[in-house]
């Protein structure tokens, strides 16, 4: 999983976390444990993801899957990508 420079809670500086999970949000759970805070700087209160986050399952966005619960195997790569604009 890649973590963004926004998303970064580690001290350590990791981009890239090994976490088990059988769905995305099961694994964003568990991001959550070894990096406290960062679910909720991806989610909102209702639990779906922030409008200015996008979440990708092997270059797949989890829109266009089962969002949240798309089911997530050994080996599978999810990127955490914040929305950037401005001008």
């Amino acid at each position: 999983m890649s973590v963004p420079v926004p998303f970064r809670s580690c001290p350590d500086g990791l981009t890239e976390v090994t976490v088990e999970g059988n769905t995305v949000h099961q694994v964003l759970e568990n991001l959550n444990v070894i990096h406290a805070g960062v679910l909720e700087k991806i989610c909102d209160e209702t639990g779906k993801p922030r409008r200015f986050v996008n979440l990708y399952l092997n270059q797949r966005d989890i829109r266009s899957l089962d969002n949240l619960d798309t089911k997530v195997c050994d080996g599978d790569k999810i990127a955490i990508l914040p929305i950037v604009a401005g001008g």
